[in-house]
């Protein structure tokens, strides 16, 4: 979809905003790290998947491993978490926000 929009559509890198939830926030991430976004939004967010589901951080290739890849993103960061999600911690969050370099992060609860 990325792709269509800027070849087929005429859409600019710089005016894009790219939004996700909870997984597709991995894929969102990894995408921000490799393009010039206008802004990046990601809700409900986890730090890595096989750390937030199964309490490992050892397991080799974890293809979402948003706290690394995070201060690889350059544009502005909108990230959303209810304090009493049931599902991902807020703490992910919190924890991602400092993983942003630049001061463009933007956190709501």
């Amino acid at each position: 979809m990325y792709d269509y929009l800027l070849r087929y559509n005429g859409a600019s890198e710089a005016r894009l905003v790219l939004h996700a939830r909870s997984v597709g926030g991995g894929r969102a991430t990894e995408l921000a790290t490799s393009y010039d976004l206008a802004r990046l939004i990601l809700e409900s967010k986890f730090i890595s998947f096989y750390e937030n589901l199964l309490s490992q951080k050892w397991i080799p290739e974890d293809m979402f491993e948003n706290e690394n890849k995070a201060s690889k993103v350059v544009c502005q960061v909108l990230l959303i978490h209810v304090e009493d999600d049931g599902i991902v911690d807020a703490a992910n969050s919190i924890t991602l926000r400092e993983s942003f370099e630049g001061g463009n992060v933007s956190f709501l609860t």
